[in-house]
């Protein structure tokens, strides 16, 4: 699709929050941006994090994961049922997250289709003293960070088998955060959660 024919059009001057391609938001005519939703940046992501300094307070920013399947020797299999994926991230895409240095005003970051293994890339760096709420959701499980805290809500859909991918989620986080944990009432390994965290768990 070509976007030449709006970007810079001086409607665009007025709006506050758009989801739409960063070729748009990044254009100097958008004076008014404060919240912004990119998803897959190919080619603006160092622009957008790492570029001209803008007065965006919120981004929503899911970052680029390239998906491989294999069938990894076996004939009968699909990419629904055997063989192998693999995954793929832009190194310097996530150093430059953890940063957000082109975002000097930044008070919410939302990372949304990021891998877990990400995270420790991501939450290494600066972000976490300067954005006072970074959230990222991982299928039934959401963490939001603020205040040294690592508040996590699990989804009240979640099996009990999440209570290990919540064990894998925390020990990604940087240890300097303390945890607090929501699950429903009904979810059956919480105190095997409660254990395995000891005194990183807020209570």
């Amino acid at each position: 699709r070509d976007l030449a024919p709006v970007i810079g059009h001086p409607l665009w001057r007025t709006v506050r929050e758009l989801r739409g391609p960063a070729a748009i938001a990044l254009h100097p005519s958008m004076t008014a941006l404060r919240v912004l939703h990119v998803a897959k940046e190919r080619t603006l992501w160092h622009e957008l994090l790492s570029g001209t300094p803008r007065d965006l307070v919120e981004l929503h920013y899911q970052p680029n994961v390239d998906e491989d399947w294999s069938p990894d020797g076996d004939v009968t299999a699909t990419p629904q049922s055997g063989g192998v994926w693999s995954y793929e991230v832009i190194a310097e895409e996530l150093a430059a997250l953890a940063e957000c240095t082109a975002l000097p005003k930044l008070r919410r970051l939302v990372l949304t289709g990021a891998l877990e293994s990400s995270l420790p890339t991501v939450l290494g760096g600066s972000l976490l003293d300067r954005v006072p709420l970074v959230e990222t959701h991982h299928g039934p499980i959401a963490v939001k960070i603020a205040g040294g805290i690592a508040a996590i809500t699990l989804a009240p859909t979640a099996s009990p088998h999440h209570a290990q991918a919540i064990l894998e989620l925390v020990r990604l986080l940087p240890a300097r955060l303390a945890i607090e944990l929501t699950t429903g009432p009904r979810f059956e390994n919480r105190q095997l959660i409660e254990r395995a965290l000891g005194p990183r768990l807020r209570r």
